[in-house]
């Protein structure tokens, strides 16, 4: 079954001729009838991240004005990581150990598949890597471009 949150999210209307754009890739978006382009919130933060190099959410929000709601809700979906080395990371649901992306720790996962008695999985972008410890350089965020 298609994610009915990421269809409608890509259905977008241009600002300036008001025409259904077409979604190109990573949060880029092209109208077909004017040449516009436009990008959403993740398309947004890929950009600020590919221009500058990873950044904490907070200076992600503080230079292109997108939540850190938002940002959050990236990191839960394995869109955006956290760099090994920084000192504040994302929990595990499940447990609370510190994870760089998703919504639980490959352990909890691995715990929740072995009891699961009707073959479901977990996808694969809700299990979230364990992170390296911390370095004073290394607080910061960014793409995770193999999980979209």
């Amino acid at each position: 079954m298609a994610d009915l949150g990421l269809l409608t999210q890509r259905r977008r209307k241009c600002s300036k001729c008001g025409n259904v754009m077409k979604y190109l890739a990573l949060g880029e978006y092209k109208c077909p009838e004017c040449g516009n382009e436009e990008m959403d919130d993740y398309g947004k933060i890929r950009n600020y991240l590919d221009e500058h190099g990873p950044a904490s959410a907070t200076a992600i929000e503080a230079a292109i004005g997108v939540r850190r709601s938002v940002i959050n809700s990236y990191l839960r979906k394995g869109r955006l990581e956290i760099t090994d080395g920084s000192p504040v990371f994302i929990k595990c649901e499940r447990c609370g150990k510190s994870i760089k992306f998703g919504r639980i720790c490959a352990a909890c996962a691995k715990n929740v598949v072995s009891r699961a008695n009707d073959g479901s999985s977990i996808p694969i972008e809700e299990i979230g890597d364990e992170p390296v410890p911390f370095s004073p350089k290394s607080d910061k965020m960014f793409t995770n471009r193999n999980r979209g």
